[in-house]
């Protein structure tokens, strides 16, 4: 599925040390040791950072399977991180920025999308090259509410918390000119990221349409620092789309 091919360098588990290096043991033992710290510190941290409230089976109350990447319903993201003030705090001015760009209106799901640190390898991951990354801390948040779609369809409305850095944007999915993404200088835009995200989804599943849906971004990964802040956008903009067009079996 194309949200495992999205997320494939999150999977520590696909990573092992290309038999071809010649490090020094010592500096391996280190890596080692490193690695080993790490997994301890996000195990023994898991209840305060990871843990999702259990709900119902239903596709609103179920969590993302697909790798670090997570969906909480709304009744979830008032929940989980409770123990993690800043989350906290970070989710409930997301859903208040939400109904104020919105007309009061509350999001039916929250997408969480790690940013992520390289131990090894950095720009390789996607010439098939291995490389041994992690999660951090740092995230984007996808607020997102379906819109009836009785009145609309394929119509994107995006918007994000830091609104003077980056503007308001209506995509139409059904749209030539609204999906194709113009190269250059003269044509940067942050929706880029987002319709980076529907073309993987179009060309894996083949959606003859898509639901409307509102959106309302905000993260906390530094950008142009190396944690990987344009592919978190781009993950956590598959699985919004995903969530919403998909059914829960098709989902997970």
């Amino acid at each position: 599925p194309v949200v495992e091919h999205i997320v494939e360098t999150f999977d520590l588990r696909k990573m092992s040390p290309s038999s071809d290096l010649t490090l020094p043991v010592p500096l391996w033992t280190v890596l080692i040791a490193l690695l080993v710290i790490t997994v301890v510190y996000f195990i023994s941290n898991q209840t305060n950072i990871f843990k999702i409230p259990s709900s119902s089976s239903s596709a609103s109350g179920s969590t993302s399977t697909v790798q670090s990447t997570r969906v909480l319903d709304t009744e979830q993201s008032t929940q989980v991180y409770r123990n993690h003030n800043c989350m906290s705090s970070r989710i409930g001015m997301l859903r208040k920025s939400f109904g104020e760009q919105f007309n009061d209106a509350t999001p039916d799901f929250i997408v969480v999308a790690p940013g992520r640190v390289n131990l090894i390898g950095e720009h390789i991951d996607y010439c098939g090259y291995h490389v041994l990354p992690m999660a951090i801390e740092k995230e984007i948040l996808f607020a997102v509410k379906v819109v009836d779609t009785r009145t609309s369809a394929n119509l994107i409305q995006l918007r994000n918390r830091h609104s003077q850095q980056f503007p308001a944007t209506q995509i139409d999915l059904s749209s030539d000119a609204d999906t194709t993404i113009q190269t250059g200088i003269d044509h940067r835009h942050w929706s880029h990221y987002f319709l980076a995200a529907h073309h993987g989804v179009h060309n894996a599943y083949h959606l003859s349409s898509y639901k409307s849906l509102l959106v309302m971004v905000d993260g906390n990964v530094p950008k142009g620092s190396g944690l990987s802040s344009s592919s978190a956008f781009v993950c956590g903009a598959a699985v919004s789309l995903l969530y919403a067009n998909l059914s829960s079996e098709q989902f997970h």
